[in-house]
């Protein structure tokens, strides 16, 4: 029992040390900016944990996004904002994620190891380069805070695919104008110039023209979906695009959700089939699809 706990001390030790050397060369080398990245020790030693323990277990290039997407399971649900300490940067939190960071971050882990650029920096560029428009973290508004822009963004870049067109060609006819229209409810657009901004956003966005899957029309598409697709769920909010992202789960011949659940608190696999959680949500009206490159 003794010598046990002893080994357990030891490994515990490691980590802590290991944790501490990764900060101290992290900031040595001034990869990562306090300015422009909001991180802890805990979230770089959670990184190491997560790359080190798939590639343990799994040859890199077999390693999927579902994978990577299982690390995260009863991961607590949560913005994981640090408060002023955080603002307008590029926020990496391991503890606590909500469902876009939950995508962001499992997808960035993704591209680290198909790259094989396992260290903490690459990670971090990897989550700037999927999150930001062109890769490119500015201001507030260089966020890619629409998710049917996100898809479009990271599609033009080669990050991923948006196939949803491709199952099918319904377009999604919407005028995507909610955080203008609302801008109460974003502090920082109380700055005229990020408003404005955000308006030539919402315009250029407006321009494209955006597909999507009726959630009435499930079974004629419902094979076509491919397990680990990023799948985005279309609302009938007004001006709003999109209410939420998961991941593609097939299990026993039947389609699931892997996402980060506002409802349960934490990222789960959904208890009900993806229709069966399409049907319950009254305000989604479909779905898009896109696959991980």
């Amino acid at each position: 029992m003794l010598k046990s706990s002893i080994v357990l001390a030891l490994i515990v030790l490691a980590f802590f040390v290991q944790s501490q050397n990764i900060d101290t060369l992290l900031k040595s080398n001034n990869c990562l900016d306090s300015n422009r990245v909001s991180y802890t020790s805990t979230d770089s030693l959670l990184y190491y944990k997560i790359t080190d323990s798939l590639m343990t277990h799994f040859n890199d290039s077999t390693i999927s996004i579902i994978d990577v997407a299982n690390c995260f399971i009863n991961t607590k649900y949560g913005s994981g904002n640090r408060g002023k300490s955080s603002q307008n940067k590029i926020l990496i939190n391991f503890s606590e994620l909500d469902c876009v960071t939950y995508v962001e971050t499992v997808l960035a882990i993704y591209k680290t190891i198909r790259t094989s650029k396992l260290d903490f920096c690459s990670f971090i560029e990897e989550v700037e380069n999927i999150k930001y428009r062109d890769g490119k973290k500015l201001l507030f508004p260089s966020r890619l805070h629409y998710f049917s822009e996100w898809l479009l963004d990271n599609t033009r870049r080669g990050n991923l695919k948006d196939v949803t067109a491709l199952i099918d060609s319904v377009k999604y006819s919407k005028t995507i104008n909610y955080m203008t229209q609302n801008r109460s409810f974003y502090p920082q657009l109380k700055d005229t110039s990020f408003f404005n901004e955000m308006k030539i956003v919402e315009n250029n966005l407006n321009k494209n023209q955006i597909y999507y899957l009726p959630k009435n029309k499930f079974d004629d598409y419902k094979t076509k979906i491919k397990h680990g697709n990023i799948i985005v769920f279309t609302t009938t909010t007004e001006g709003l695009d999109v209410s939420h992202v998961g991941l593609t789960y097939w299990k026993n011949n039947e389609l699931y959700l892997l996402h980060a659940s506002s409802k349960f608190k934490n990222v789960i696999i959904s208890d009900v089939t993806l229709k069966e959680y399409l049907n319950k949500n009254s305000k989604v009206s479909g779905i898009m699809v896109a696959e991980i490159l």
